[in-house]
Order: C-alpha cells, then sequence, then structure tokens
C-alpha cells in the first residue's frame, strides 16, 4: 500500500501542466535552475546513474521525464559524448531544458520532446539505457509507462527507476506532496513486463538542504554510506533491470 502523507491524491497531468506554468510565470522555476544545478545532488545522481548503469559514454539513453534538464546537464558534463533523448510532460520544462543546455554548449546529441510517459510512443529497441528519476511515483499507471520503456530497449539494454526512497526517516518527516511509493513494488511491475536481473540500492543520505560542496566531508561520507548495507535507507532509492 502507498503512502500520501498530506492526504493528497495523485496529481493529474492538468495539474502538472498549471504547476509548471505558475512556477515559470512567478519566476520559480529559474530560482530552482539557479540555487539547484550544481549541489551536492547534481553530481551525485549523475555518478550513480553512471555507475548502476553501466555506462562508457557512448551509448544512446533515454530519459524519462526529464524536467528542466538536470539530470541531463550533469551525465552531458562528466560524458559530453553520450546521446540523450529527454521527454517532458511540461511545455515550460521542455523549453527551460533545452535552453539550459543550449547556453551550457551540452546540447550536442541531445533532443528534448513534449511527451506523456504513459501514451509515448517510443521508437522500439533504440536505447541502450533509460533512467527516470523522481518521476515514476507521480503516476498512476506505472505498468504502462515502464512497458513503453521496456520496449524502447535494445536487447541487453539497461533500465532505472529512482525514487524518493519509503524507508528513509527524513523522507516521512518531510515529503509530503506525493506518495512514498516502494521501490520494491516498482521492480515487482518491471518484472511484470520484462525486465530481468533486477538490482536495488539507494544514494543522498543527507536532504537537498543546505546546498552542499560535493567533496564536501559530509557528501564524502554520504558516498560512502550510499555504497554500504545502509544504502537500502538513503534518501533516494532505486532498481535497475535488463532486457
Amino acid at each position: 500500500m502507498t503512502r500520501v502523507s498530506s492526504g493528497e491524491e495523485l496529481q493529474s497531468h492538468a495539474s502538472w501542466r498549471q504547476k509548471a506554468a505558475e512556477r515559470s510565470a512567478s519566476g520559480q522555476l529559474e530560482a530552482m535552475v539557479s540555487s539547484e544545478l550544481f549541489d551536492h545532488t547534481w553530481k551525485a545522481s549523475a555518478q550513480n546513474i553512471i555507475s548502476a548503469l553501466r555506462l562508457n559514454g557512448s551509448e544512446r539513453v533515454l530519459d524519462a521525464g526529464c524536467g528542466w534538464g538536470r539530470v541531463i546537464h550533469a551525465l552531458k558534463s562528466h560524458m559530453p559524448a553520450l546521446q540523450i533523448d529527454g521527454f517532458e510532460l511540461t511545455d515550460e520544462f521542455v523549453d527551460r531544458a533545452r535552453r539550459l543546455l543550449r547556453e551550457s554548449e551540452l546540447d550536442q546529441g541531445v533532443t528534448i520532446t513534449p511527451a506523456d510517459l504513459t501514451t509515448a510512443a517510443f521508437s522500439p529497441a533504440t536505447y541502450d539505457a533509460f533512467y527516470s528519476t523522481r518521476v515514476l511515483h507521480y503516476i498512476e499507471d506505472k505498468k504502462a509507462v515502464l512497458r513503453r520503456l521496456h520496449g524502447a530497449l535494445k536487447p541487453g539494454g539497461r533500465g532505472m527507476i529512482v525514487l524518493p526512497n519509503r524507508r528513509c526517516p527524513y523522507r516521512w518527516l518531510t515529503y509530503r506532496h506525493a506518495p512514498l511509493f516502494p521501490i520494491e513494488s516498482v521492480g515487482e511491475i518491471m518484472a511484470d513486463v520484462g525486465f530481468r536481473k533486477l538490482s536495488y540500492g539507494g544514494f543522498g543520505f543527507f536532504p537537498a538542504e543546505p546546498r552542499l560542496p560535493h567533496e564536501s566531508f559530509a557528501c564524502k561520507l554520504d558516498r560512502a554510506l550510499s555504497n554500504s548495507p545502509l544504502g537500502h535507507f538513503a534518501g533516494l532509492a532505486y532498481v535497475v533491470g535488463t532486457k
């Protein structure tokens, strides 16, 4: 059973589009970009995706729910030759992601496309890997999304889902706007649609606030804890599967 700590239901696509428009119009989106782009979670997310998906830098990768392009920016900063196709529901975030990557000169080999992940017609057997970070718990029909992502992978391709971790103590205290969906339940759905060799882990013991330097002692400790059995209690949980 999922938990919605605020009593709210999963938000509709219309609600998401309205909130994205409000964030853009109010300047909140720009504030998010300026405050969050280079915090400790930005680099950690990229490093964990690279490690979990065993990327070598030459693959074609799908970002399912790319938002304003933060993770794509991080991955391209580490691996400029990656080809990444980002798919995002809201027009405002699509536009901001395109601009961020263009202004950072990291847009080569990147496309950002407006898409509803539950109905998107991804090109079949096209991608070496996909990832989706902090998106799937907002979507009711998770199986529809995972089935489409499975079909988009080449044989032997890898997929990674990252969610706020239901086992993490500070998530129970602070995460109020969406369900804390169990990562094991995501793995069960992935197995149902054909993924195999599932593995689980986690990263991010410290909340995004305060913004910490990536090379600080706290972040080094965070990485060490994430690589230990305690990683299953980190702020973000993930599951990786193979087609």
